[in-house]
């Protein structure tokens, strides 16, 4: 009996073993997977081009032209010259635009005038005159334009002054600025169609002269007409017509 259970219990030590060996042999092994994960990277590289201009900048410079006047300095203030009829600059400034005056040319020009204009200096002309050893003398004259003029003078031994007027036959002309010498000495403001008015008659100009020859000229007002001349004065009413 005793050998019995041993025998028995040998053979479920048997049985159990075998058991576990059966299933170990079953049994998968597991596996290990090893995984590499590998992280790629894509540097990408940007390059920024920039481009850098340079602009020259091209610089004209305008020459302007301005236009002389010709007419005496009788501007009030010393130091001014004329610049148009009625108009006077600094002589430092000598050249005109609108209502200023500028101290070159170009300066004036810029200012926005078309054609400036600066003082040119006194314009006075010159005539071929004869006279005659009796009391009449006569000049004649020939103007820049196609004006003309003509001077006549009649002496008396008893005048005893000397006197010169200027004076007009023609309508058209309106009126003139008369410059003897240089100087503004009046304004022709009527016409005489018929005979020639003596010294003193009103629209002309009358003046006392002392120097026997003596230069002149006429500017239209509000027109283009010009007249020149010279003229030998004797004593008495002496005489100077603008045709």
């Amino acid at each position: 009996m005793k050998n019995t259970y041993k025998i028995a219990l040998a053979t479920l030590i048997l049985c159990a073993t075998w058991l576990s060996c059966s299933k170990k042999e079953d049994d998968p092994a597991p596996s290990t997977t090893s995984s590499t994960s590998s992280t790629s990277s894509t540097s990408s590289t940007s390059s920024t081009s920039s481009t850098s201009s340079t602009g020259a900048t091209s610089s004209t410079t305008t020459t302007y032209t301005c236009a002389p006047y010709y007419g005496p300095n009788d501007c009030a203030d010393a130091g001014f010259v004329p610049v148009s009829e009625t108009v006077c600059c600094p002589a430092s400034s000598p050249y005109h635009c609108g209502t200023s005056c500028y101290k070159t040319c170009n300066a004036a020009g810029a200012a926005g005038c078309t054609t400036p204009t600066y003082y040119g200096g006194a314009s006075t002309g010159s005539t071929s005159s004869t006279s005659s050893t009796s009391s009449t003398s006569s000049t004649s004259s020939t103007s820049s334009t196609s004006s003309t003029s003509s001077t006549s003078s009649t002496s008396s031994t008893s005048a005893a002054s000397t006197e010169v007027i200027f004076w007009t036959d023609v309508s058209t002309n309106g009126q003139i600025k008369i410059y003897v010498n240089s100087s503004y000495v009046g304004t022709i403001t009527s016409y005489y169609p018929s005979g020639t008015p003596s010294c003193g008659a009103s629209g002309c100009v009358t003046i006392d002269v002392t120097s026997s020859t003596n230069t002149w000229y006429g500017d239209q007002v509000g027109g283009s007409g010009h007249w020149t001349g010279s003229f030998t004065a004797v004593p008495g009413c002496n005489t100077v017509r603008l045709h």
